[in-house]
């Protein structure tokens, strides 16, 4: 159905596809993904993107094979409620790296422009 993405000794994702040749309905769903559970938040040098993943290795990965870039973090279990809730989160640094998937998104996600004034007001590289 998609490529598996596999991941390589620092977790960065490699997926066995040509950049660029990403089915629609997979920027599609990685879109709805992004828009339901994903984030962008400053750091002190710059953004980071994450979209957790609760007990879903195989959905992180898929997230990541469609958007050919970024990493999955080791899973992580939660202390709250559920107590031991297996997490995977993916994850993408670098403010070019996050405007070139909110351009990749574009077209399927809710409300683009809420990323591009985030982008532009938080985004600028020091």
């Amino acid at each position: 159905m998609y490529p598996e993405a596999e991941l390589t000794p620092s977790g960065i994702v490699s997926a066995d596809k040509p950049k660029g040749h990403v089915a629609d309905s997979e920027l599609a769903w990685a879109a709805g993904v992004f828009d339901h559970g994903g984030y962008i938040r400053p750091t002190s040098r710059t953004l980071r993107l994450r979209v957790p993943f609760p007990f879903w290795e195989v959905k992180a990965r898929r997230f990541a094979s469609a958007l050919g870039i970024g990493r999955i973090c080791p899973p992580y279990k939660t202390k709250g409620k559920p107590k031991g809730m297996v997490t995977w989160t993916y994850e993408l640094t670098g403010s070019a790296n996050i405007k070139g998937v909110v351009e990749m998104l574009r077209l399927y996600l809710t409300d683009p422009s809420y990323f591009d004034t985030l982008l532009a007001t938080k985004g600028a590289p020091p």
